[in-house]
């Protein structure tokens, strides 16, 4: 292989797995077509997307037709953006079994001086940040129960033994996976197209979550 069919691998690599025409949790089952030593795959896109500039991401990001679409459902929405790219993870790594949405939102918060456990409040919370945390690929919801429950990704798995630096120099670029923030930067980083793809939600619900991708989209933690 030549150096110019490497980079047009690495190119393939890094859109198919922003774009999520790449899943790297097909690689969990063992008859999967994609199956293949996981860690080693997933220790490659990190180290090749560590590498890559934020610039590059988006340039090879341009280059797909295949974008995923904002939804409701997809639209940022959290508390503390340190709970979604450090707790949340770590929380679900160490536990070692998937959890509740309310245990993972108990977690997060009883750190809090005024933390007063709420069984609704803690749900929703860990809720919240565990759906931000699936948009960056760190973890995932098991829909398969009654009562959704948050395990680690495979992708995620690696990302917990990285020291916390790396963690969050990985997190800022996989901020770019989120269909709004795609949105944004390929539109020519206009502000109008945050209000503009903000417009599907209720005039409530669009002011309370304005912030939040604002901050995702500058990656501003709190």
């Amino acid at each position: 292989m030549n150096i110019q069919q490497a980079k047009e691998q690495i190119k393939n690599a890094i859109k198919a797995y922003f774009t999520k025409e790449l899943d790297f949790d097909c690689l969990r089952y063992v008859n999967a077509e994609c199956s293949n030593d996981v860690t080693t795959v997933v220790k490659m896109l990190i180290n090749t997307i560590l590498s890559t500039s934020e610039a590059d991401i988006i340039e090879i990001i341009k280059e797909s037709d295949e974008l995923e679409d904002v939804t409701k459902d997809n639209i940022p929405q959290y508390s503390n953006l340190k709970h979604v790219f450090i707790d949340t993870p770590q929380i679900i790594n160490d536990s070692g079994e998937e959890i509740t949405f309310e245990m993972l939102g108990y977690y997060l918060k009883r750190s809090n001086e005024d933390f007063i456990h709420n069984s609704v409040a803690d749900k929703k919370y860990g809720e919240n940040h565990a759906k931000l945390a699936v948009l960056l690929d760190l973890v995932r919801i098991d829909k398969a129960q009654t009562s959704h429950k948050v395990e680690m990704s495979e992708f995620g798995k690696v990302y917990c033994t990285l020291p916390i630096e790396k963690k969050e120099q990985l997190a800022r670029k996989l901020r770019y996976r989120i269909p709004i923030v795609q949105k944004f930067y390929l539109g020519g980083e206009d502000e109008k197209i945050i209000e503009d793809e903000l417009s599907i939600l209720s005039l409530t619900t669009k002011n309370r979550r304005r912030s939040n991708v604002v901050n995702v989209v500058q990656w501003i933690p709190e």
